[in-house]
């Protein structure tokens, strides 16, 4: 969350299809700073999907990408309204039931926030058959472990896949025959 409310067009590449991920905002304070670490400072290609859309959105350079309605860049008290918005949304978009505009049964879990999209994401990676240090440079850890035993959930289809593979001998890469004695 602090880096996409900092994020300025100009940091988005549309030649490379990149978005260029160098500074955040700090939590509580919101100032400007570096990413935690190094491995924060990174270079993010863009989904066929997502280009489409902020091609559509495109504003000036330094406007920012995510602004509220006076154009100004968002902050701690604007984003928490933005994603309690969408959130509602998508819990009735979800089916949630509704009485006199309140929801009274959630399809969503309440305590999801955005910081929890950068777990899911992490672990769609897995799902995807990403390599886990491919993965860490694509969530800018310092660390691989932070990205596979924090970030990448257990997930039990991922595991029954990875087994399967065992018993698809076709699949599998062939082994040079030894030469026979004949």
């Amino acid at each position: 969350p602090g880096e996409t409310e900092v994020l300025l067009w100009k940091d988005i590449d549309f030649e490379k299809n990149e978005i260029h991920v160098y500074k955040a905002a700090e939590s509580g304070t919101g100032e400007v700073k570096d990413p935690k670490t190094s491995a924060g400072v990174r270079d993010i290609p863009i989904a066929p999907e997502l280009r489409e859309r902020l091609l559509e959105a495109r504003g000036e350079p330094f406007d920012p990408v995510f602004k509220n309605t006076k154009g100004e860049r968002l902050n701690a008290n604007s984003l928490h309204r933005l994603w309690k918005s969408f959130t509602r949304a998508l819990d009735i978009h979800m089916g949630a039931k509704v009485e006199r505009n309140r929801i009274v049964e959630h399809r969503i879990a309440e305590d999801l926030t955005a910081y929890c999209l950068r777990h899911t994401f992490c672990t769609d990676l897995q799902r995807a058959g990403i390599p886990i240090n491919v993965a860490k440079e694509l969530m800018g850890h310092a660390d691989i472990s932070v990205t596979a035993n924090i970030y990448t959930h257990r997930d039990q289809g991922v595991l029954h896949a990875n087994m399967a593979k065992l018993d698809a001998p076709e699949k599998a890469p062939k082994r040079p025959r030894k030469p026979s004695k004949d």
